[in-house]
């Protein structure tokens, strides 16, 4: 099933679009307010250039979330995996992609940057609002993504 909103597919059982917000089959709507703002591409022809499972944590803040993390011709996108998931399904867990946590459009990031968070590389993105992005492997050192989406991301920007 898609969101008749933005075309964003859908996992059984939800009551709200992952990606952006709108009520899904009788939900009742998320106060504006509430809602997380996005900016969507323009254009249809969004294409999925490199897709991980990643911590990111922002402003070097001590915790972090783990997720699926893709860089797109458009944006940089994460998607959390809850807390509630991972105790529930323990490292299955990895195998969902989770909830949108961060859209991030190539137009609102100032850098990108190789750097290293708690001793891991890291892929690190400045926003233009100050915010700074860190997205590290949870695969393992045999996942090392941060070039591919360090390639990526600086070609956009």
């Amino acid at each position: 099933m898609f969101c008749s909103n933005c075309g964003t597919k859908l996992e059984d059982g939800v009551k709200f679009c992952s990606g952006c917000g709108t009520p899904i089959g009788g939900a009742a709507p998320i106060a504006p307010s509430a809602q997380k703002q996005v900016e969507r591409p323009n254009n249809v022809n969004e294409e999925i250039l490199a897709k991980n499972k990643v911590g990111m944590s922002k402003n070097n803040s001590f915790t972090g979330s783990t997720g699926t993390g893709m860089v797109t011709n458009k944006r940089v996108v994460f998607k959390k995996i809850s807390l509630a998931k991972i105790l529930v399904l323990g490292p299955w867990a990895l195998l969902t992609e989770g909830n949108l946590d961060l859209d991030l459009p190539y137009s609102e990031i100032q850098d990108v940057r190789i750097g290293k968070i708690k001793f891991t590389k890291a892929v690190i993105i400045t926003a233009k609002d100050g915010n700074e992005y860190a997205f590290t492997s949870q695969m393992g050192p045999l996942s090392d993504f941060s070039q591919e989406w360090y390639n990526h991301i600086k070609k956009f920007i």
